[in-house]
């Protein structure tokens, strides 16, 4: 009966081994049931060519790729906490947008819809009269903005120009 009993845990333990061997080799091989780790976010803004900063820093315009450790880094400054996992989109003429980074938007990425007042500027205003330059100018120079030097600089061409 030991006999039975040992042949029965020799089987059982060679068993677990296989299997252990078998998880082993899957984890491996990077076929594992845990969800994958993104290292990368891909970031698209319509329209584009909106400043992407990530915890504070500038990274580039859209469209582009940024890097997961740089939205979720292992150590930063406490005035930066309020940005941890977020970016935050700013383009001319467009509303500041921040974005939480979720683990949705970690595998589908970062695509969003600015909100913008992208109508054209009045290309037929006409430009500021001579006269008009010069006295705003002269308040410049009054308010102390600049200095009497440059005050007389820019006068000269503005009336070298005319």
């Amino acid at each position: 009966m030991r006999s039975n009993h040992m042949n029965s845990l020799s089987r059982h333990s060679k068993s677990l081994s296989l299997g252990t061997l078998l998880l082993t080799l899957i984890a491996c091989s990077g076929n594992s049931l845990a969800p994958k780790s993104q290292s990368s976010i891909e970031v698209v803004t319509e329209p584009d060519s909106a400043m992407v900063t990530v915890m504070g820093q500038q990274r580039g315009t859209t469209p582009m790729t940024i890097q997961t450790s740089d939205v979720f880094p292992l150590t930063y400054p406490k005035d930066l906490e309020d940005l941890y996992g977020r970016i935050v989109l700013t383009r001319p003429g467009c509303k500041k947008t921040i974005v939480s980074i979720s683990t949705q938007r970690l595998s589908d990425g970062v695509n969003i819809k600015l909100a913008c007042d992208l109508s054209e500027p009045d290309s037929k205003a006409k430009p500021a009269s001579i006269k008009q330059r010069l006295q705003q100018l002269q308040e410049l120079k009054e308010e102390g903005l600049i200095s009497e030097e440059e005050y007389q600089t820019m006068r000269r061409r503005i009336l070298d120009a005319f």
